[in-house]
């Protein structure tokens, strides 16, 4: 066997094994960043799955989505619900008939103060004036200072467009 072919059949595969082998070592050696169900949303809070699968028809010139009680909505660029909502997002919303069709994770949008506001839903109580919900922007450090009644709420986020 020749000089060229021990070089080519036995050493440059040997060196390449080697090569890879060192390559995975190192790359097993680096740190690893483990994302969890909270990677999801930045408050690790999703909201309540309300459109299914079958009310979802893509074709190749539209999108229907059968939604009832729907409403379109844009987003003021105030900076509380980044990066999930902003002034590029546009949404479906839906009108709640209940304070039952409210869970925590939810993103409601809610009248106070003269504003409205757009805020996600982080815990849900019950006190001598009835239901509230506590509001917090993915944003903003601390939870909105009000509790939300249900006479105050507007719409239910269903679905962001970009």
């Amino acid at each position: 066997m020749g000089a060229a072919r021990v070089l080519a059949f036995v050493v440059l595969p040997l060196v390449s094994l080697l090569f890879i082998l060192t390559v995975a070592l190192f790359i097993n050696a680096l740190p690893r960043q483990e994302f969890g169900l909270a990677a999801e949303s930045p408050t690790g809070l999703l909201p309540y799955q309300r459109i299914s699968h079958d009310q979802v028809h893509v074709y190749g010139d539209k999108v229907e989505i059968d939604i009832p009680n729907t409403r379109w909505a844009s987003f003021a660029a105030t900076g509380s619900m980044l990066p999930v909502l902003g002034p590029t997002a546009h949404a479906l919303q839906i009108v709640p008939k209940s304070p039952d069709e409210i869970h925590v994770g939810d993103i409601i949008s809610f009248r106070y103060d003269n504003k409205i506001i757009s805020h996600r839903v982080i815990n849900i109580g019950d006190d001598k004036d009835g239901i509230y919900f506590i509001t917090k922007g993915d944003n903003n450090p601390v939870q909105d200072p009000i509790l939300v009644r249900f006479d105050q709420v507007d719409r239910i986020l269903v679905g962001i467009l970009y």
